[in-house]
């Protein structure tokens, strides 16, 4: 079986001269991009990395994270991408758990692990370095002159089923668990990706999410480093620059969470903007406007919305480009290296009956890294249980609901807050929302929303118009404003987990 190292070196002497990564004014055609991996594969194996151990990647977006992670994967390690936006407690929990061999960073970014890797000696505290583990007392090696040393690394076999990476979760029910994947569930993954979305050599994909999670990295670096094509790596979230570069860079294919789509339509020069190359456009995590999706498809951008998560490698679910168009609110069907059933109270669900979705397949995650109870617990007969809410009708088109755990039984009812927040994504005075369940003496739960808007909102009104869209059994029984925008997480999603204490302070009478 081809793995991921074998793509690499294919690319460089298929296509040398063509682009495989930019980011800002940095440009790396194949042939400079497998040079420059060579050399940090080389730094890597001379500090005694093997085939089979982890390496952390903890910068920011940039084209030297592609570099590094080009680089151990010629070395025959596995990935361990860290964000640089995660606190001291997630990072050290993380390096404590996955046991690395070595980190790629600067010392300021990596200054929280300064007890797990050696990292003093760098000429400067931005000085981009490859370091060892303390108990080594190896001083850091600088990154770019690993990268511009020429030295190639001894080449190793990679097997299907060696480790290629570990992604953790985002620790939000707990402290972060992660997941196994293997160059064989890879392999899977990217065929079903690729497949389904006809990508090609040819394709330029605009990246905004961190590279640090799958999201970033297996579903827009990975998928263009494979087939040959090229990642445009932004460094941050600028609505106005991104809508820029899809005109210079002539991006093909994004995917961004909603929250960062509906800021591109609001930046100057969106009406003469010059979309038209871009032919693969995606969100998901959070509910979608259909005047949202209606705005891009005048300007020729057909989003879809599709379903993943970190255990089935990214993607699990993805819309024929019609599907997508006739009814956006579904995310379409499996990817055809996944088997899905919909399940409730252990038996299988009728058509349109909600309930878990439980996959299988190569691309599904091997387990849990080192936490044999957790991954235990996640499977049922060979089966992954997502923990996430859906719906499939007669022909088979999956529509996602909402979390399991995110559940509301108000009155022995099931109320999903996906569901009420669609419906309130649908009003044009909405810019943001949140559902949640509160606990209430009568119905045990209440379903409470939270909203932002650019102007002002009238709850009362607002119910009223709720009711009409989702009757009176699922409008909230309370809705609360909020004069700022709603708290994030570090993929911009709004942070659910921090709900109820928002609106605890904002139902806080005002002192008289």
């Amino acid at each position: 079986m081809i793995c991921l190292p074998d793509l690499f070196r294919y690319w460089a002497n298929f296509r040398p001269d063509d682009e495989a990564v930019v980011c800002e004014e940095t440009r790396y055609t194949w042939r400079a991009l497998i040079a420059a991996a060579e050399g940090v594969a080389a730094e890597l194996q001379e500090r005694g990395v093997q085939p089979g151990d982890r390496v952390a990647i903890l910068l920011p977006n940039c084209a030297e994270w592609a570099v590094a992670y080009v680089g151990l994967s010629l070395a025959g390690a596995a990935l361990v991408p860290l964000n640089p936006r995660f606190g001291s407690f997630e990072l050290e929990a993380i390096a404590e758990n996955a046991d690395c061999a070595a980190l790629v960073t600067t010392p300021a970014a990596g200054r929280s692990l300064a007890a797990h890797f050696a990292l003093d000696g760098a000429e400067t505290e931005d000085t981009l370095v490859i370091a060892s583990p303390a108990a080594r007392a190896l001083p850091p090696t600088p990154f770019a002159r690993a990268a511009a040393s020429g030295a190639l690394a001894r080449q190793v076999a990679t097997s299907p089923d060696q480790l290629a990476a570990i992604f953790y979760t985002s620790g939000s029910t707990g402290l972060p668990k992660g997941t196994m994947q293997t160059h064989a569930t890879v392999a899977a993954f990217l065929m079903g990706y690729i497949l389904s979305l006809k990508f090609t050599s040819d394709d330029r994909a605009l990246i905004v999410a961190p590279l640090a999670f799958t999201g970033g990295c297996l579903s827009l670096l990975v998928p263009m480093l494979a087939i040959g094509a090229c990642a445009i790596i932004e460094p941050a979230v600028d609505p106005e620059r991104i809508l820029h570069r899809i005109e210079s860079e002539r991006a093909t294919f994004m995917t961004m969470v909603p929250a960062i789509w509906e800021r591109l339509p609001e930046v100057p020069g969106w009406a003469d903007a010059d979309l038209s190359s871009l032919r693969v456009a995606m969100t998901g995590g959070a509910p979608v406007s259909r005047e949202l999706l209606a705005r891009f498809r005048a300007k020729g951008v057909r989003i879809r919305q599709v379903y993943g998560c970190t255990e089935l490698g990214a993607m699990g679910c993805t819309p024929p480009e019609d599907l997508a168009m006739a009814r956006p609110e579904t995310v379409g069907f499996p990817q055809v290296t996944l088997e899905a059933r919909v399940v409730h109270d252990g038996r299988d669900c009728a058509p349109g009956e909600t309930g878990e979705i439980w996959v299988r397949g190569p691309q599904v995650m091997r387990g849990y890294w080192r936490d044999e109870a957790q991954t235990a617990a996640a499977f049922a007969d060979g089966w992954f249980r997502t923990g996430d809410l859906v719906t499939r009708d007669e022909a088979g088109v999956i529509t996602v609901v909402d979390r399991l755990k995110n559940m509301v039984i108000s009155g022995g009812v099931n109320i999903y807050p996906a569901e009420i927040e669609r419906a309130l994504a649908s009003l044009p005075m909405i810019a943001e929302c949140g559902v949640f369940g509160a606990p209430d003496p009568r119905w045990g739960e209440k379903v409470v929303a939270l909203v932002h808007g650019p102007e002002a909102i009238d709850p009362d009104a607002l119910r009223a118009t709720l009711r009409e869209l989702l009757g009176p059994l699922k409008t909230p029984r309370e809705i609360v404003v909020s004069p700022a925008p709603l708290p994030k997480t570090v993929t911009n999603k709004i942070a659910r987990t921090e709900l109820p204490a928002l609106y605890a302070t904002l139902s806080i009478p005002p002192a008289d």
